[in-house]
């Protein structure tokens, strides 16, 4: 492993991950949504920002995405005490105003990480798809109300 990649979503992206603080979308050779990695958006969720999850506890949502993760791009990653790493696919600047994109591969070190939680960017050397299109996502947020899904 090396580090990550960045996603791309293949759905509507409408009221979804782009009302999240989503990846921005650009063309691919498939003529399929892509995103970059995730992108901080002035474009909020309705719940970005008001605290309305518990930081670090598994939700389910059924969301019918797939994320595809380029090879050789940063992904980044909250790792739960069993080891199960689950990948950023969005981030929140409801919380922190002031959060870029370039803030995230050092998110760690600002997190309040539950004990055996971990915070990590790799770069991975193979595209990492994850697939939510048939079943029930597994997400998980941070206390800056950032998004991860664990990959299937």
């Amino acid at each position: 492993m090396t580090s990550a990649a960045a996603p791309r979503l293949i759905s509507d992206m409408r009221g979804s991950a782009t009302a999240r603080c989503s990846p921005r979308l650009r063309g691919t050779a498939r003529s399929k949504p892509r995103c970059t990695a995730p992108r901080c958006s002035t474009t909020a969720p309705r719940s970005c920002g008001r605290h309305s999850t518990q930081p670090y506890v598994e939700r389910y949502v059924n969301r019918g995405a797939v994320f595809f993760f380029d090879a050789g791009k940063p992904v980044h990653e909250l790792v739960n005490p069993d080891g199960l790493a689950y990948v950023m696919q969005a981030c929140c600047i409801g919380v922190d105003p002031t959060l870029t994109e370039g803030d995230l591969s050092g998110l760690g070190t600002r997190l309040a990480l539950p004990e055996g939680w971990t915070f990590r960017t790799p770069i991975f050397d193979e595209e990492l798809v994850v697939d939510t299109s048939a079943t029930i996502a597994t997400v998980v947020q941070d206390e800056l109300e950032n998004t991860y899904t664990l990959p299937s």
